[in-house]
């Protein structure tokens, strides 16, 4: 297991990809890019803490936060999941192609 977060900076936030989600991303062969900028603006409308994104094959969990003892916005990355699974009732469920 992977046991340390990657961090992609995007300006105006930080996308910080759990360990969990790169040992997913890379067990499920997920390779696609993720759109960051679009994801953030979109989550930033909506008052929900736990987000999914449904992409191809995969779900991808996600927390938009801002993080006081950084002082910045993070997107926290936290799992790729594979569509076949149920989606939460409390997820806002996000479309990307």
């Amino acid at each position: 297991m992977n046991n340390q977060c990657r961090y992609i900076n995007q300006g105006s936030f930080v996308v910080v990809v759990t360990p969990h989600a790169v040992d997913r991303a890379s067990e499920r062969e997920f390779t696609g890019a993720l759109p960051w900028f679009t994801l953030f603006n979109v989550l930033e409308c909506n008052n929900r803490n736990q987000y999914a994104l449904v992409g191809g094959r995969f779900q991808c969990f996600m927390n938009k936060k801002y993080n006081t003892i950084r002082a910045r916005w993070e997107l926290e990355v936290i799992s790729f999941t594979p569509n076949k699974w149920a989606r939460k009732s409390d997820v806002c469920v996000l479309k990307v192609a």
